[in-house]
């Protein structure tokens, strides 16, 4: 690696001259852990291509490729520039100020120190669009190395890689000696909101006691440690091998969402006030309900859709003022935009649509499943982010990158940077922290429960996150507070469900 062996000479000189202040550049990144990253990572993969995209220019700036360039990465070559080409910069002054015993005890959470280049976010992005691919880079850089980086360590609980917990567990019981305690504390953030079992521990009350879903938030946690005894150290190893059965048996659809007091809604909002509510815990489907998954629920049961039955399912048409839709007596779920616009042949992995409230509740009672009360689907929405409108920020202008959403200001045309006029395959965008997808956007989602200024309403169920059809200039429901409503019988092409456990 170009840069390693220049680094720790450099932290040093800055930790020698620095004053108390944190600067990074751009402001917003994390902590990095720069002898991790290059004595640990150095040997395992290179890409030629990024060796040439990358020149040795100066040597201590973070080398930034251009917007063209970065997006002609395949996954493999994103993994290479992510961690070993880091865009960022992080500067600190608490380098060294780490406990003397730090190794004989269990941190609460991940390395709270580091002076160097940090990944940027859209390298963060890239990782994650790229899952798969960078779970099995990682398990592969891990066999060889024998360690765990703290970068794969941050990367590994961002993916939610629990298929990586069989290495991580041989990483560790094959280090001689003193084990490295941050492997044993990613497992435990790994499982600390994933696994009720883990939560009700005595590990998990020493380590995580009245503390908020909003980990990178709950800094009195770096500070809190428990003794690296034999029998904790044993205890932990067990939960996950334990935790990784039954996320096997759970497999990757589902997310775990533990239970917590939760603070949603939003100030002066008429239909979801700023509230404070107990939500128990549920599994959250990681996608939408798609095509396929309907035609199965189709094939075995002979059921008859709402839009099948009367013929009175709403579509949208280019061209149509705002707010508009028609009836079309041909849509249904098998046609979502009608008979003229084709059937769903080639979009079996898009999100099922044109069904109504009754006939999403028709699958849950075939599938075992139920749909998310209204304050779930708001939990599970913000993914940790508390008292956020959108989980990816603060700026309504990100939401692109995440969801699928109308590219124009008016519908009476496609813009021509539209990238899916009606819905998506699913997952087809980025997630939020909980690695759900599509909670804002290609389609509504119908929830159960009404707020208080619904019920006096009829046959009204309640539907959330906005749809392809929503842009920033009409609808605007991508968000984590605002919530829409449908007659329970209705049928609209930007309608469907995900399901909860």
């Amino acid at each position: 690696m170009k840069y390693g062996h220049i680094f720790s000479m450099f932290s040093l000189f800055s930790m020698l001259m620095c004053t108390h202040e944190k600067v990074s550049k751009p402001a917003d990144s994390n902590h990095g852990d720069i002898y991790n990253w290059s004595l640990q990572n150095s040997e395992c993969y290179h890409s030629d291509k990024i060796n040439k995209l990358i020149p040795e220019e100066k040597l201590f700036d973070p080398i930034i490729l251009n917007d063209a360039d970065f997006k002609s990465l395949n996954a493999y070559e994103h993994f290479v520039h992510s961690f070993y080409f880091p865009e960022w910069y992080y500067q600190s002054c608490t380098l060294f100020a780490k406990d003397e015993d730090i190794l004989t005890k269990i941190p609460a959470n991940l390395r709270n120190v580091g002076e160097g280049l940090v990944m940027s976010k859209r390298q963060k992005e890239a990782l994650i669009q790229n899952r798969d691919s960078s779970i099995i880079l990682m398990k592969k850089c891990i066999e060889q190395t024998g360690d765990l980086s703290s970068q794969f360590s941050e990367m590994i609980i961002r993916l939610d890689a629990y298929e990586l917990i069989p290495t991580i567990l041989r990483a560790i019981e094959n280090q001689e000696g003193l084990k490295d305690p941050y492997i044993l504390t990613t497992l435990c953030i790994m499982m600390r909101f994933n696994y009720l079992q883990f939560q009700e521990s005595a590990i998990y009350e020493e380590l995580y006691p009245n503390e908020t879903m909003e980990v990178e938030n709950a800094k009195p946690s770096y500070n809190r440690y428990i003794q690296f005894t034999e029998k904790n150290y044993q205890t932990i190893l067990d939960f996950s091998r334990n935790y990784f059965e039954y996320r096997t048996k759970l497999g990757p659809m589902f997310i775990a969402i533990s239970s917590g007091q939760f603070f949603l809604g939003v100030e002066g909002h008429a239909i979801n006030p700023f509230r404070n509510v107990e939500v128990a815990p549920f599994h959250i489907s990681r996608f939408e309900i798609t095509n396929r998954q309907f035609n199965q629920f189709i094939d075995n049961t002979g059921y008859i859709t709402m839009a099948e039955k009367r013929k009175d399912a709403f579509v949208f048409r280019v061209g149509l003022d705002e707010f508009e839709w028609i009836q079309d007596s041909t849509a249904n779920w098998r046609f979502p935009n009608g008979v003229t616009e084709g059937g769903i042949e080639d979009k079996m992995d898009h999100p099922v649509t044109c069904i109504s409230f009754i006939d999403a509740e028709a699958y849950c009672k075939w599938a075992h499943v139920r749909l998310p009360t209204y304050d779930e689907w708001e939990v599970a929405s913000r993914g940790g982010q508390s008292e956020k409108r959108y989980f990816f920020g603060d700026s309504i202008e990100q939401v692109y990158p995440y969801a699928n959403i109308w590219h124009g200001k008016t519908h009476l045309m496609i813009y021509e940077g539209e990238d899916a006029v009606t819905t998506a395959p699913v997952g087809s965008y980025l997630p939020n922290n909980y690695g759900i997808y599509d909670m804002y956007g290609n389609v509504f989602e119908f929830c159960t429960g009404q707020p208080e200024s619904f019920k006096t309403m009829q046959n009204v169920a309640v539907s959330r996150g906005g749809s392809w059809w929503c842009s920033i200039s009409a609808c605007g429901f991508f968000n984590s507070v605002d919530i829409g409503r449908v007659q329970i019988d209705a049928s609209f092409s930007n309608n469907g469900f995900r399901v909860v456990l």
